[in-house]
């Protein structure tokens, strides 16, 4: 773990007091009757807010008795050599809100320390979850964290889903560090999250609550989007079904005072509900990082630094432009832009300014070879 700078901090973060090392270990413990609650955001959180004594007493069951032995242990304070990086509340400057009955008493971090306090201390950003993502969704994320990434904003998100994988990767697209939570324990991810996990933490931080090897299963994923709520000073919501947890989390967020925005989509996609209901909800309609930037500064904590303007070789000409705009308008293929643009009959002339916008960054291709702008947010 790398060194602080101030030797209190240092002496604060290298070890973790015994009552939240506890609770880290019940919650891995509990982690299997924990899941039955995972449909039910608002029991989940009731739970996750009580007492350890009350959470064994609660859902312990025939358990009760060897839970309580095992929660007496732990007699010393648990040095991070032994986890990575371990920061409990009661280490000084602990980034989640201790008003927070529900947040994490402890948080265990890849990366270190040192870096995590180092990117959480200017503004922040979290950007919620969500099971399912459109590619206009993702290609939402990404644009959004690379340009509050330019701008000197940290970007916060989860590692599991597309959304928060996809706004990681915007965000490493600037070689800049961000936030991944994990609903596991840090050695207990595997596949595509574990290579997510490494990605994040080269430049960024991975954190969980969990001990290291512990299994998050259902319930901890869940929960994760509250660590990514709570590390936001605003927190974003671009694409989620109106009964997922990144919506539940987003309400709980907002009803703790966190400034929320909603990235509107279209009406028949059914991942537009979440953001919708936000909306009406009086969340701030987001199209683009500027709105974000608002967002950020009217809360108190303005963004660092100005965003990264695009290259002069990246401007489209007119006849691209209608393109670029019907793309963005959610023609994906050469038919229905052929027809959006009055270019029925001339795939060839299509095709050419496809590959031109292309070629300047400004158009990908999905793994289904359609269309979507690269920088919808712009």
């Amino acid at each position: 773990m790398q060194h602080l700078e101030s030797p209190r901090a240092e002496r604060l973060s290298a070890k973790a007091c015994p009552a939240c090392v506890r609770r880290c270990e019940l919650l891995g413990e509990l982690s299997a009757i924990l899941d039955y609650s995972r449909a039910r955001s608002a029991l989940l959180m009731e739970l996750l807010s009580l007492s350890d004594e009350k959470l064994i007493e609660a859902i312990g069951g025939r358990r009760r008795a060897e839970l309580r032995a095992l929660h007496e242990r732990h007699p010393e304070p648990v040095a991070a050599a032994e986890i990575g990086g371990i920061w409990c509340r009661h280490g000084g400057g602990f980034p989640l809100d201790e008003n927070d009955v529900a947040a994490p008493r402890l948080l265990n971090v890849d990366g270190g320390v040192e870096r995590l306090s180092a990117l959480v201390a200017g503004p922040t950003v979290a950007i919620l979850d969500s099971r399912e993502a459109s590619g206009y969704g993702a290609a939402m994320a990404s644009s959004l964290a690379r340009g509050l990434t330019a701008a000197g904003v940290t970007v916060v998100a989860s590692l599991h889903g597309p959304i928060g994988r996809a706004a990681h990767a915007g965000a490493d697209q600037l070689g800049s560090g961000s936030v991944g939570v994990l609903g596991d324990g840090l050695s207990a991810c595997e596949g595509t999250t574990s290579s997510m996990r490494d990605q994040v933490a080269r430049n960024g931080c991975v954190v969980s609550e969990l001990p290291s090897g512990a299994r998050g299963r259902g319930w901890a994923k869940v929960a994760a989007e509250r660590i990514v709520a709570g590390l936001g000073d605003v927190v974003l919501v671009i694409e989620t079904v109106d009964e997922d947890e990144g919506l539940a989390a987003a309400i709980r967020a907002g009803g703790l005072g966190k400034p929320l925005g909603a990235v509107p989509g279209m009406l028949t996609n059914p991942l537009a509900r979440g953001p919708h209901a936000l909306l009406r909800r009086g969340a701030r309609l987001i199209t683009g990082t500027a709105g974000v930037l608002d967002l950020l500064h009217e809360s108190g904590a303005p963004a660092n630094g100005s965003r990264r303007p695009r290259p002069e070789n990246a401007t489209p000409t007119k006849g691209t432009a209608r393109i670029l705009d019907a793309v963005g308008a959610g023609c994906d293929t050469i038919e229905s832009l052929s027809l959006a643009t009055a270019l029925d009959g001339r795939p060839v002339e299509v095709l050419a300014m496809l590959g031109e916008l292309e070629s300047l960054g400004l158009l990908e291709r999905s793994a289904a070879g359609r269309y979507l702008r690269r920088d919808p947010a712009s």
